[in-house]
């Protein structure tokens, strides 16, 4: 279920790849529309210097149109905007490649709109395969449809409406790609899914079945090193110990490894926020679980993510929904982010050796399983 959207901006921190040879690339553009900004900027989705440079990434509007050149080694991802005081002007990613591509963008639809390429294969390959616009069309209707829920929906029927999109948006990066571009496409579109929506074991096949050079690209390598974070925190994997603060500030290390238990005891463990509608419309569930089933056959251990000045907030919560369980405090989702979660609630069912036996589980499910 998605509650928290984060910015798709990946950032790239230093790594190794193998030389990358950087070809020219001039991307011109013309705006129509009334709007009409003095100037206009493009970022790429992943910020690799080595593989991707412009002159100038902010250049003068002059009667609608503008150019950018650089050099550029694979495909990327690149999005437009512009922003003032009063105006906000921002594309969905496009993809450019080297040599001459040019753009359309209307410019009075201001706001996530796939514009006009043409000059570049990848961007050909990625509408004609993934569709950009149906994917983006089916994401406003959820986004709208969640929006429209009553406050008091149950965070089962949120969850399984985003769990329905994904499985059809994923299903397009199993086009039996062979083609090079395309594999440079579908890595780009893997990262931005991941950002979104966390670790996918059906990513790992797809980079496996990816040729040598894209995988050791930069891109190639980021995103490999992505994977195998995400691949820490998936079923059958150890949970990790992690730093947080308990309800009075104080810095506890959380670990749950305890082999004492023999694999009989289960850790459900709450990913939330003080103001996460569904977050705390679950916790009646939560507490008729804990009811069902005693402390020795499932523990619970609720983890927010609010900021600093939230704690009044979150604490707030904690007392007025009596949440009698165990309760901390992961500030600014410093290790949230690290797993990969970008949507609330989000949870993690342990055993008793610390080992992850499933992940974003709804309660009902959680209940099932115990059962068995």
């Amino acid at each position: 279920m998605k509650i928290l959207y984060l910015p798709l901006l990946i950032i790239l921190v230093v790594v190794s790849a193998a030389a990358q040879v950087q070809l020219p690339c001039i991307l011109q553009g013309e705006l129509k529309g009334s709007f009409q900004p003095p100037t206009i900027s493009v970022t790429a989705s992943f910020r690799d210097t080595t593989a991707l440079t412009f002159v100038t990434k902010t250049v003068d509007v002059i009667d609608g149109k503008f150019s950018f050149s650089g050099f550029i080694s694979y495909p990327h991802a690149v999005h437009l905007w512009y922003e003032d005081d009063s105006n906000y002007l921002s594309t969905n990613i496009f993809f450019i490649n080297a040599g001459t591509q040019s753009v359309e963008v209307d410019s009075d639809e201001q706001l996530y709109q796939t514009p006009d390429v043409s000059g570049s294969t990848a961007h050909t390959k990625y509408v004609r395969i993934f569709k950009p616009d149906s994917i983006e069309y089916l994401n406003r209707v959820l986004d709208t449809t969640v929006a429209n829920l009553p406050k008091t929906a149950s965070a089962v029927t949120l969850r399984n409406l985003y769990r329905n999109f994904y499985r059809v948006r994923d299903a397009t990066l199993l086009v039996d790609a062979k083609d090079y571009t395309v594999q440079f496409v579908s890595a780009w579109l893997i990262l931005r899914y991941m950002h979104s929506a966390g670790y996918n074991n059906v990513y790992e096949q797809i980079f496996e079945n990816f040729d040598k050079e894209v995988q050791q690209s930069s891109l190639g390598i980021y995103l490999k090193n992505r994977l195998t974070e995400g691949r820490k925190f998936s079923v059958g994997s150890s949970f990790p110990a992690i730093k947080l603060l308990d309800v009075n500030l104080k810095p506890k290390v959380l670990t749950f490894n305890r082999p004492e238990s023999n694999g009989h005891t289960y850790t459900l463990i709450d990913f939330w926020y003080s103001s996460c509608g569904p977050c705390i419309a679950q916790f009646s569930e939560v507490k008729a679980l804990r009811r069902k089933y005693s402390n020795n056959t499932l523990k619970v251990v609720g983890i927010s993510i609010d900021n600093k000045d939230k704690v009044p907030a979150w604490r707030g919560v904690i007392r007025s929904k009596q949440l009698t369980w165990l309760q901390y405090l992961d500030l600014g989702a410093a290790n949230a982010k690290q797993m990969g979660i970008n949507s609330y609630p989000s949870n993690f069912l342990i055993d008793g050796n610390g080992k992850i036996i499933a992940r974003n589980l709804e309660i009902e499910e959680i209940d099932k399983l115990l059962a068995e």
